[in-house]
């Protein structure tokens, strides 16, 4: 089978220096696109395999899948910067995402599905154009009609891949064998049949994290099921019966924060000592303060590129 997941900002390899989206002015898809094009066209900074590349939580889960049913199924990634990856391509570290709001966004500005999707396209185009066969979901698809496609994504590169899908779900031999994994995902339109539950309330079963719960959901589907017995309506039916009963995930209740705040936590961590964004929430939550992580994040990105340009 095929088991496609979502790329993280996250890697096991420094981003180097052009690399980074947010480093593009251009603000149309258009010419933010091929200004990207032209920044990997020269660049010569080591590689590895995507599935060596990515790191964090959900690539731990990832990795762990990969190697449990290696043999069974081949793992592929949606790169928002590379397009759609084999488990074994090389490719140099980046930074590129889908998730709106954040500084490497693909798109500059307010962040629309259309604009997510154009860039998608764009990326399929290119790597065809490049000669590599499977360059989209639906070439997938074509090229393995009657294996499952076991798709994790979050909801922003669910948008991104969205008419990719309709076209992948067209050329599987029985549209049931697309089962679409993607929390925070509401509406899905026409695919609606595809996409199975993924409830908050899952993580009673499977911990805390709503960031790792697509790959947590996916694991389990892979061991309770065979090869041949996966299809999106008995894992629909698998994991409504599951969330069934389940109480509401909830989470401790914390003071909130003024961007200020959180920005002086942070300002006061990285004159000490340099350290990762992940362990520097952790810290600041554990103080009883909340702060959502992709507010922390872009707070700390803002703050750290601040300081280095200081340096330099």
């Amino acid at each position: 089978m095929n088991f496609i997941t979502t790329c993280t900002s996250r890697k096991t390899l420094p981003c180097p220096a052009g690399l980074s989206l947010q480093s593009i002015a251009a603000n149309s898809v258009q010419k933010r696109f091929f200004a990207w094009l032209e920044r990997l066209s020269c660049d010569k900074s080591e590689t590895k395999k995507s599935i060596e590349l990515y790191s964090g939580g959900s690539w731990k889960i990832v990795r762990r899948i990969n190697s449990e049913f290696s043999g069974k199924l081949k793992t592929w990634v949606v790169s928002a910067g590379q397009g759609l990856l084999a488990e074994e391509e090389k490719v140099p570290s980046y930074a590129a995402t889908f998730a709106s709001g954040e500084p490497d966004c693909v798109v500059s500005g307010k962040v629309s599905s259309d604009n997510l999707t154009d860039w998608w396209t764009l990326l399929c185009e290119w790597r065809r154009a490049n000669g590599k066969v499977i360059s989209s979901l639906a070439d997938l698809a074509r090229a393995y009609p009657n294996l499952p496609m076991v798709v994790a994504l979050s909801a922003d590169y669910f948008k991104a891949t969205r008419s990719d899908l309709l076209k992948a779900r067209a050329a599987l031999s029985n549209p049931d064998l697309l089962v679409i994994i993607s929390a925070g995902t509401s509406s899905s339109g026409e695919l609606a049949n595809n996409l199975v539950p993924a409830d908050a309330r899952l993580e009673n079963v499977f911990g805390k994290s709503r960031i790792m719960l697509n790959a947590r959901v996916a694991e389990v589907v892979l061991r309770q099921f065979t090869p041949g017995e996966i299809r999106a309506s008995k894992v629909a039916s698998y994991l409504g019966d599951l969330i069934r009963g389940l109480p509401p995930s909830t989470y401790p209740k914390r003071e909130s924060a003024s961007d200020d705040e959180v920005s002086a936590f942070i300002s006061e961590k990285l004159h000490l000592s340099p350290c990762s964004c992940s362990r520097l929430l952790q810290e600041y939550r554990a103080t009883g303060r909340a702060c959502e992580q992709k507010r922390f994040r872009n707070l700390y990105h803002n703050i750290r590129s601040i300081k280095l340009s200081k340096v330099a």
